[in-house]
């Protein structure tokens, strides 16, 4: 913090010119090691004149748009980005600094930086913060990244004051799987700026900037205007804050943005370096560096600092929440495709509550899902972005698939709910016999859902997500005529009953894929889709498609049976659906006819037979008309 320490105060009984002495002393050193050189406060004007700023009107609120909030948890994880060789850390820092991540001086522009992981939430998605330092001047030798929150120190070099020290970075949220660059609506509330300190915005990043606030009317703070459309934010006096002093903190509210470049001026005159600087980073946000791979180095030195907090000046209407649905290959997306009836489908909604003063906090929060009677829920889970399990946090208001998750009013008095990030996990599977005749649109079963956030300041819908089922499956059970399963049975099976009639069955290509007779690729040099009964006496084909065979019918063969029953010969037919219904069919044990074990064996022996009965007939006609000829 920006005060002075006990040991500088001025006794009461000195004299005023003492006094006077004394305080221009303290005007070059500052507390808490935070920077020791005068400072030169420029000729700017409020920030509360020329429509800059405003300070939050009663019941005034920030659009739920502005939904990403950089906020350090039990997830987040300090790394280095850029080369190795040119960080250490220090595990000596002070408390508030945490370990520190250090960048050397020495290290080419725009090459390194800091990657704070799991710092805020997007559409469902964990986001990274990178911040790199692009330019810097001379005297900054060190640059200290905090683990304890969000930060930047400028440390000069040894045994020298900071004096004019400035530094360029950019900050980028970057996806946390891909580690690519993702544009976002949100807010950065910078404190703490103090003693002549600066922070510069080109022209560029200030068509991002929608507005700003600033706590109090009493803020210290001013601004100038650049002949180039920048803009140039400092206190309009040399004077100490501390670290959550409201009259030193401003709010930037942003969108439409992927890299915001800020310049920090610990003193002098910003416009020197704004607009001149180099803001291109090298970086390759795929690769980071541990701390922990780090050698450990202390550094004793005042520092310039330019912090960050979570917070803002006045309450946020409700976030709109994010929601994604997910099965066994296809993770957090708009719209999946099940393999089968059987699949498991995971819908999640992430829900941001931003962090709120206690004049803000809410008196209502929860979440709304209705879901399609169709599906069994099997588990229901909230958790938050650390992933601690709260499930307890909330309330189950609703019935059946109608789901009202509500926080609790212990929780909603309660700091300990407020600047995090919840996810409501539901995981449901198709319900087994259940008709889904009216979800079939186009050959393609298909399901939507929606769910809502509801603050005191609003509700909010989620998108809606749709889940695809494009394959029925069906099972034939094969018993004999007492009953009994039967395993080892043979089938193939024909999508009409003159394809079965004409042995023109389904399919199967070399990557498994059903092949049907109207496919263009249906050739005889494919393997027929055959199954043969297991031990409980089932078989099941998989991987039918509605939208080919519309009937939903198809046809079976059998091709082989047991040594001991009798090979049918007529078509069956039976029905595929989503579920997989399973229809039964019977083999008759064989009571006259020898082991066939095929239906060709079985035509031959027939056929044998036949030719039998007929040599008895024309005999039995021979010896009539001997007797007659006697």
């Amino acid at each position: 913090m920006n005060k002075f320490p006990k040991h500088l105060r001025l006794p009461r009984e000195l004299s005023a010119g003492v006094a006077a002495l004394l305080v221009l002393v303290g005007a070059v050193m500052l507390a808490s090691g935070n920077r020791v050189s005068a400072s030169t406060v420029l000729p700017g004007q409020s920030v509360l004149t020329g429509n800059i700023a405003s300070v939050p009107k009663a019941g005034e609120t920030v659009d739920g748009k502005y939904s990403v909030i950089a906020k350090v948890s039990s997830k987040t994880e300090l790394k280095g980005l850029g080369s190795a060789s040119n960080m250490t850390k220090d595990t000596k820092a002070d408390a508030h600094v945490g370990t520190g991540l250090h960048i050397d001086g020495s290290a080419p522009k725009g090459s390194a930086g800091a990657l704070y992981t799991n710092i805020a939430s997007l559409g469902g998605r964990s986001l990274d913060l990178a911040i790199v330092a692009t330019d810097w001047t001379s005297d900054v030798a060190t640059i200290q990244f905090r683990t304890a929150s969000i930060g930047v120190d400028l440390i000069p070099v040894a045994n020298t004051t900071i004096d004019d020290g400035a530094a360029q970075f950019k900050f980028i949220y970057l996806d946390h799987e891909t580690h690519k660059p993702v544009e976002v609506n949100g807010y950065y509330t910078f404190n703490d700026i103090d003693w002549g300190q600066s922070i510069g915005l080109t022209s560029d990043v200030w068509s991002h900037i929608d507005h700003m606030y600033v706590p109090t009317n009493k803020t210290i703070l001013q601004y100038l205007k650049t002949d180039a459309g920048a803009f140039v934010f400092e206190p309009e006096s040399s004077v100490g804050t501390g670290d959550d002093d409201p009259t030193s903190q401003v709010t930037f509210l942003y969108s439409g943005i992927t890299g915001m470049d800020m310049l920090f001026t610990s003193a002098g005159d910003a416009r020197t370096h704004l607009g001149k600087f180099n803001t291109t980073s090298t970086v390759d946000y795929s690769k980071s560096v541990a701390l922990g791979s780090l050698k450990d180095v202390h550094i004793r030195s005042s520092s310039a600092y330019f912090g960050y907090t979570a917070y803002k000046p006045l309450r946020t209407s409700t976030v709109p929440p994010a929601k994604t649905v997910s099965d066994s290959d296809e993770k957090k997306v708009q719209e999946n495709t099940l393999d089968s009836a059987d699949e498991t489908n995971t819908w999640q909604i992430t829900q941001v509550i931003p962090n709120e003063y206690p004049e803000f906090y809410y008196s209502e929060a929860y979440l709304t899902d209705n879901i399609d009677p169709a599906w069994t829920v099997n588990s229901l889970k909230i958790t938050n972005e650390n992933g601690a399990d709260v499930t307890s946090w909330f309330n189950s208001l609703g019935a059946g698939n109608n789901y009202k998750l509500a926080a609790t009013a212990a929780k909603l008095k309660s700091a300990d709910f407020y600047g995090h990030t919840y996810t409501f996990t539901f995981n449901a599977k198709l319900k087994k016999g259940y008709d889904l005749s009216k979800y079939l649109v186009n050959g393609v079963y298909t399901f939507t859902n929606q769910g809502t956030f509801t603050t005191d300041t609003g509700t909010k819908p989620t998108s809606t997500v749709t889940t695809l089922l494009k394959e029925e499956q069906l099972t034939l059970h094969k018993v004999d005529d007492a009953g009994k399963a039967l395993s080892g049975v043979k089938f193939a099976l024909a999508d009409t009953e003159a394809n079965a009639k004409g042995g023109k069955y389904l399919k199967k290509d070399a990557e498994g894929n059903v092949v049907y007779p109207s496919d263009s690729n249906y050739s005889a040099s494919l393997a027929d889709y055959t199954g043969t009964t297991d031990a409980s006496g089932n078989v099941t084909w998989k991987g039918l498609s509605a939208a080919k065979n519309t009937s939903h019918v198809y046809y079976y063969v059998e091709l082989q049976t047991t040594g001991d029953h009798q090979l049918l010969t007529c078509i069956g037919s039976v029905k595929a659906s989503a579920d997989g219904g399973t229809t039964s069919v019977t083999n008759k044990t064989k009571v006259h006819l020898p082991d066939t074990g095929s239906a060709e064996r079985l035509y031959l022996q027939l056929a044998a037979l036949l030719v039998s009965m007929l040599a008895v007939t024309a005999g039995l006609g021979v010896l009539k008309i001997r007797k007659q000829q006697n």
